[in-house]
């Protein structure tokens, strides 16, 4: 994706173990320069090391908050090891609770995606008006 975001006018193509592309192109190019940051997903047992390795950030699936800050401290020290700086950690499912996302932060999650029901446009919007008024209330 870093080759066809950033490639200019020029076609990208790529050519690698598991996937490989013959010369393509892709308009609009982000906004974001010189690409949007690439967040891995994930929890399995080498995720981190990848996620140390290629990625911008780490957006795991949910998991207890003991067990979230262990794998963001090993995360981190897998970064500094590879001389790259902090890996940002976005936790997604997050209930629109401040004293969780308080201990979130305590824990190194940089960012909270709040759960949105899928339902109507008018419901979906007052569940967000409510979360937005849990903290600005805070």
């Amino acid at each position: 994706m870093k080759a066809i975001w950033g490639s200019g006018d020029a076609p990208a193509s790529f050519e690698g173990r598991f996937v490989s592309f013959g010369p393509l192109w892709s308009w609009p190019k982000p906004a974001q320069s010189p690409w949007p940051p690439v967040l891995l997903g994930g929890n399995g047992p080498r995720t981190l090391e990848r996620v140390a390795r290629f990625a911008d950030g780490w957006m795991p699936n949910p998991m207890g908050a003991d067990v979230f800050a262990a794998r963001i401290d090993k995360l981190q020290r897998l970064a500094a090891d590879a001389e790259r700086p902090r890996i940002p950690v976005t936790a997604f499912g997050c209930r629109a609770d401040v004293d969780g996302v308080a201990r979130y932060a305590e824990i190194g999650v940089d960012r909270c995606v709040f759960w949105v029901p899928a339902t109507s446009r008018d419901d979906a919007l007052r569940a967000l008006d409510a979360a937005a008024g849990t903290f600005l209330r805070a």
